[in-house]
């Protein structure tokens, strides 16, 4: 198998193998954001591997890092150490761009073995939990019935208060976003948040219509608390909202704790049956998860860290990740 980094004349390749994910993939490796090494067999794309450039607070430092990412095209059979070729290229690739450190989630194209064999260090299980807004059978039969208790509640409350609100994903409100990142006390491990990544990963992405919701208790003092939120089907006739962002100026419990409680409210009067939201297993925002009612996990991954110099990786610890810190949501 050859190696040889993706270029632009390789796109008609993607374009074969898989059409329906041009667009994103132009969306992640178009200009220098992303890295991505193909393997061929003559004249045949055989499997590729690669990684989207994103910087990284560590301790209140920031340092340029990278997810390694699933690519939407398939293998065709590369074996352990072809695929250990392309990992090293990828990672080679990544150094010479001045990344120090990596993440991942384990997957089909970045397995155990491969990433063990790289030099990374698996640390916990980042978990996706799912919150339920509705009674089963009963919240169907009150919805196809009559106004369902609960979501009449809501949107009474909504009408009255209205603090969490929906804005468009636009510079102004994207200043807002940036500055209640920038009041966010250091911790051990943070992607950075800032308006050009903002922008990237929610206006500019193709295939979804992100929500922000901005929580704020007075106007005229900018925002309190913000919210990424994206609308799915659970079940035949029910929808659920994925919380994919979320930071508040208050990072203490009580003011995620306020946050939840008025997504939820917000997303009852949405008629979303259930929340779901990520963290890694255990942390801080997990336990909170946990304690208030998200106990069912909807999905999970080993989470894998390394460092591309002769550092010890951060240690994840006090590790803030959110489910868009994984580009799989």
């Amino acid at each position: 198998m050859r190696v040889a980094p993706y270029t632009a004349a390789d796109e008609i390749h993607i374009r074969e193998r898989a059409p329906e994910s041009l667009d994103r993939w132009r969306w992640m490796f178009d200009g220098d954001r992303g890295v991505v090494s193909l393997g061929w067999s003559s004249t045949a794309l055989v499997a590729a591997r690669g990684a989207v450039r994103k910087d990284l607070v560590i301790d209140g430092v920031e340092v340029h890092g990278a997810e390694l990412v699933t690519l939407p095209i398939g293998d065709v059979g590369p074996n352990p150490e072809e695929e250990l070729e392309l990992g090293r290229d990828v990672l080679d690739r990544l150094r010479s761009h001045g990344a120090r450190v990596l993440y991942a989630a384990e997957s089909s194209q970045w397995p155990k073995s491969l990433l063990e064999r790289l030099g990374f260090r698996q640390s916990f299980d980042f978990v996706e939990r799912t919150f339920y807004l509705g009674l089963g059978g009963l919240s169907r039969r009150l919805d196809e019935h009559g106004p369902h208790p609960f979501r009449r509640f809501a949107e009474m409350a909504r009408r009255i208060r209205q603090k969490l609100m929906e804005v468009e994903i636009d510079e102004h409100w994207l200043a807002h976003v940036q500055t209640v990142m920038d009041e966010c006390p250091p911790v051990g491990f943070r992607l950075k948040r800032d308006s050009e990544y903002l922008r990237w990963r929610y206006k500019n992405v193709p295939g979804h219509n992100y929500r922000l919701l901005v929580l704020r208790r007075q106007a005229g003092h900018g925002i309190d608390a913000f919210a990424i939120t994206e609308t799915f089907q659970s079940d035949p006739g029910q929808f659920g909202v994925r919380l994919l962002d979320h930071f508040t100026r208050d990072p203490e419990r009580a003011g995620v704790t306020w946050m939840l409680g008025e997504l939820v409210m917000w997303s009852l009067a949405e008629k979303a049956t259930i929340i779901t939201g990520g963290a890694g297993h255990q942390t801080p925002l997990d336990q909170l998860f946990r304690r208030t009612g998200a106990i069912r996990r909807a999905w999970s991954a080993p989470f894998w860290i390394r460092s591309l110099n002769d550092d010890e990786p951060p240690a994840l610890d006090n590790a803030e990740l959110r489910a868009s810190d994984l580009l799989s949501f």
